[in-house]
């Protein structure tokens, strides 16, 4: 018989994932001691996570949540792009349209 693993809570994805993300949109130095700081304490999190739900559940959702962490990052850098730089171009445009 097939032993089948614990499905994934998506809360705690989005939980550690979110996490991730932000750490990585600190973009601290790689070898910087705020980035071992923050990866610290996140692991602190993520060990008590092992211990309550075991090392292969653990490891999923590890994974889940970096791939979730990656496409949080990217939607936070495009509406940043959306919010800061679509607006500039379309007001220097307009103020340029003006001139002309």
């Amino acid at each position: 018989m097939t032993e089948h693993p614990e499905p994934l809570d998506p809360a705690e994805i989005d939980r550690f994932a979110r996490a991730i993300a932000r750490i990585a949109e600190r973009d601290y130095p790689l070898e910087s001691e705020e980035l071992t700081m923050a990866a610290n304490t996140y692991g602190t999190a993520f060990q008590f996570l092992a211990m309550r739900r075991g090392s292969a559940y653990a490891k999923r959702l590890g994974r889940a949540a970096e791939d979730r962490a990656q496409e949080l990052v990217e939607e936070h850098r495009q509406a940043t792009i959306q919010r800061v730089f679509v607006g500039l171009h379309d007001k220097v445009s307009e103020e340029n349209d003006k001139l002309d």
